[in-house]
């Protein structure tokens, strides 16, 4: 029985390996063959076999329009806070050249497109975000834009969908300093201890 065992060891290693190598490339995708990060074939929609013992990978990059959500919760530089949804749709425009797969790529964008908008919002007071949105949205996607074309992507669209859209900011900060004001009239004279908290 042990004469078996690395028989067995090796049969197992080799059924691994060849699963390993079988790849599925959907419509709307290409495979791209690499061999130490050159190109060497593409591989059309299908089922696919790179064998291991060529060194060579492939890597499955989608030609289609890859629509990226994200959302991020952050602080505008006059300290009011700001939770936001993004959508980003970009596409490869050379699958040749992208060095990353479709997947490594859609978690780039997404926080590639998260953090470059977050910068905007706490490097900027909520007020001139208000006023100053649409040229504070077209330098986000110019610098987005560059991002992606060092990355042999093009950027289609970008859109925010605020949780709490930018325009009721202003009075959901109202609202809250009222809250407070009146809490604290409520409270005036007065000394809170254990025995005898405020209660709101």
């Amino acid at each position: 029985m042990r004469i078996y065992i690395p028989f067995i060891i090796v049969i197992l290693f080799i059924i691994i390996q060849v699963i390993r190598s079988i790849k599925v490339i959907k419509n709307g995708e290409i495979g791209v063959v690499e061999r130490f990060g050159k190109v060497i074939t593409t591989k059309q929609p299908g089922i696919t076999f790179v064998s291991p013992l060529t060194l060579s990978r492939i890597r499955i990059m989608s030609i289609n329009e890859q629509v990226i959500p994200a959302s991020e919760t952050a602080y505008s530089s006059d300290k009011i806070r700001i939770t936001y949804k993004i959508e980003t749709i970009y596409k490869v425009f050379d699958p040749l050249k992208a060095k990353f797969s479709t997947k490594q790529l859609n978690y780039t964008v997404k926080y590639l497109s998260a953090m470059l908008f977050k910068k905007i919002i706490v490097s900027n007071t909520y007020d001139n975000l208000k006023s100053n949105h649409d040229f504070l949205i077209s330098e986000f996607m110019r610098d987005l834009g560059n991002c992606l074309s060092e990355m042999s992507c093009e950027l289609i669209s970008f859109e925010v969908k605020d949780i709490t859209r930018i325009g009721q900011y202003a009075e959901s900060l109202d609202q809250f300093k009222s809250v407070n004001t009146s809490k604290s009239s409520k409270n005036n004279g007065y000394e809170p201890t254990d025995d005898n908290p405020i209660k709101f």
